[in-house]
């Protein structure tokens, strides 16, 4: 269950940032704060590695960047080449 929501609160969090919706990213950001200290209750050792994994993430929470990205692409003939930093939604032909 806790996959499920989470992997829903993701694409409400991608969807509110592409609109400009700050305050609801704020918002799933403190709900998953509170659930994730409830899951890790008094596991010291499971609260230091959400710890752990929250600042690895905390670029990408922030919208900040996570470091460092090269991208190369070689097209020929008809090709198209799509490349993105970050989330990319292709539509059309």
């Amino acid at each position: 269950m806790v996959e499920a929501d989470l992997e829903a609160a993701r694409s409400v969090a991608i969807a509110a940032r592409r609109d400009g919706d700050e305050e609801a990213v704020a918002e799933l950001a403190a709900e998953w704060r509170s659930r994730l200290r409830r899951l890790a209750g008094a596991d010291e050792e499971l609260q230091a590695e959400v710890r752990r994994l929250v600042e690895e993430f905390r670029p990408l929470l922030a919208g900040g960047p996570a470091g460092p990205v090269v991208m190369v692409a070689r097209a020929s003939g008809g090709s198209r080449v799509n490349q993105a930093g970050r989330d990319q939604t292709v539509t059309g032909g």
